[in-house]
């Protein structure tokens, strides 16, 4: 995958080389697009990452098409003009036990 094909959003953080081209690794940081802080992994929820910053609310995102999840209108405002896609839910029945 070229680095253009990644969704913004994305960072890669580091690569390291060995002597073979199979030893190559490659870490990519998922960063929350409102407060700028690291994703962390969803216990939850397989494929999503979730950021809690008291600020925004939660908000997930979900790795396999890139799209945000929040309950909060004004953050998904926010994920738009920044040219994420995003769905708006209910916080009882998609961030149970988050919110």
């Amino acid at each position: 995958m070229r680095l253009k094909d990644f969704p913004s959003g994305f960072y890669f953080i580091g690569v390291r080389v060995g002597q073979g081209a199979e030893e190559k690794d490659m870490w990519v940081e998922f960063k929350c697009p409102i407060c700028g802080k690291d994703l962390d992994d969803d216990k939850s929820m397989a494929n999503f990452m979730v950021c809690n910053e008291s600020s925004h609310g939660t908000l997930k995102f979900f790795t396999g098409d890139g799209c945000f999840f929040t309950s909060d209108q004004k953050v998904a405002e926010e994920l738009v003009k920044k040219g994420k896609r995003v769905h708006v839910v209910d916080p009882h029945e998609f961030f149970a036990g988050h919110e």
